[in-house]
């Protein structure tokens, strides 16, 4: 039988972006090459590093980064052409980007992944020319938009549009143009896998028209080898007073919010207990019980030190890779509804539900006292990944038929 050939199109070069869209990325191919098909992965932006991998290469050509990311002039560049001309300029460059749509019908896969919404126009055109390969849309719920702006109003270009009482302006100009390229994401696709059922039925909700006759699925991004990566087994010292852990970056605004919360709320309250704050930025505020580690290469270091978990989030789409950083280094993990979304959650069996955050403090102090319920969500903290490879490559399986 024919080896299936397909094709992977993300807006960055994959070896550079850990992003949660360089870790789809990196989840989709590590699946579609478990399942010994033709995998290429073609990426936009500077660069000429690939991965380390005997099938993988990469394809990288010219391009802009946008307004949510990248650097700040390219940001401005972006910002600037939306306000004056209602697009996104950096969009309409990656559309006509025909070095990669020469690449990508060249290699002839039957199948396209593509990984954001900003790429519709682009993916249009291949499927123009492609009119027989069927394109997949691997997304989150399309009330990401309006949480990218609210991310983007607290960066230093965003605080400037504030200054100049622009936001609502800009504001309704983003959400229009971002969700017309969502829309065409939506129509473009012949299949749509979405990260979470709560993501899914979300749009499903919202778009029921052009999703009617489109096949929908929901497969949670994470490492197919779960059961090896998994560390079920991890002894805790269970000090006296916890040292409670937070990964995530301060410059993302739900993990900002929840930083905040900590440093606000929680740990005002738990000054008996040491926090450690694994990921980039700093904020103003600091406490004597606070620690900032920023970026950290090698998380198992500081892991084997920490006791408990949070995961206070009160925005967000999509699965929490955190969440799942959590579960590997094997701690009992306390986090609203939000946090554990796509997650197997067993309240007070594999994880402590929380959506009041001034309720962690005594959440936290309760834990400590009750050892036979923290040596049980350690024992079981692992369930909350009930995904199985099996189960996972088998959807995919399904999709590429």
């Amino acid at each position: 039988m024919q080896v299936k050939r397909v094709a992977i199109i993300h807006q960055a070069p994959v070896y550079n972006d850990f992003s949660g869209g360089g870790n789809l990325i990196k989840f989709i191919y590590e699946s579609l090459s478990k399942l010994k098909y033709k995998v290429v992965i073609f990426s936009i932006g500077p660069g000429d590093k690939i991965f380390k991998s005997k099938n993988f290469f990469e394809e990288v050509t010219a391009g802009l980064s946008g307004i949510d990311q990248g650097k700040l002039k390219y940001r401005l560049y972006d910002a600037l052409y939306l306000l004056f001309f209602d697009g996104l300029k950096t969009t309409e460059i990656m559309s006509n980007n025909y070095q990669l749509i020469n690449k990508v019908a060249n290699f002839e896969p039957e199948f396209v992944f593509f990984s954001t919404y900003a790429l519709s126009p682009l993916i249009s055109k291949i499927k123009y020319i492609m009119p027989k390969t069927k394109f997949v849309a691997f997304t989150d719920s399309y009330k990401q938009i309006e949480l990218a702006f609210d991310a983007f109003l607290n960066t230093k270009l965003g605080s400037l549009f504030k200054f100049f009482k622009l936001e609502k302006f800009i504001k309704i100009k983003y959400l229009d143009s971002k969700l017309y390229l969502y829309q065409k994401m939506l129509e473009v696709a012949d299949t749509v896998i979405f990260t979470t059922p709560i993501d899914e039925n979300d749009t499903l909700k919202a778009y029921k028209s052009i999703l009617k006759n489109k096949r929908t699925v929901s497969i949670p991004v994470v490492p197919p080898n779960t059961n090896q990566i998994v560390a079920k087994n991890i002894p805790s010292k269970h000090h006296n007073h916890f040292t409670i852990g937070f990964v995530g970056s301060y410059d993302y605004l739900p993990n900002k919010e929840a930083i905040d919360l900590i440093l606000n709320i929680i740990a005002p309250k738990c000054l008996a207990n040491k926090f450690l704050i694994i990921g980039q930025g700093v904020p103003r505020k600091h406490l004597a019980n606070v620690e900032f580690l920023g970026f950290v290469n090698d998380i198992a270091t500081i892991a084997k030190d920490v006791d408990l978990w949070l995961a206070p989030l009160r925005k967000g789409v999509g699965i929490k890779t955190k969440i799942y950083t959590y579960i590997k280094y094997n701690r009992p993990i306390i986090g609203t509804s939000i946090a554990f979304a796509g997650y197997n959650v067993k309240n007070n069996v594999n994880c402590i539900i929380g959506n009041e955050i001034k309720d962690y403090p005594t959440i936290i102090k309760n834990l400590e006292s009750n050892r036979t319920l923290y040596n049980k969500l350690l024992k079981n903290t692992h369930t909350l990944m009930n995904f199985s490879e099996k189960e996972i490559l088998t959807k995919f399986k399904n999709i590429l038929v």
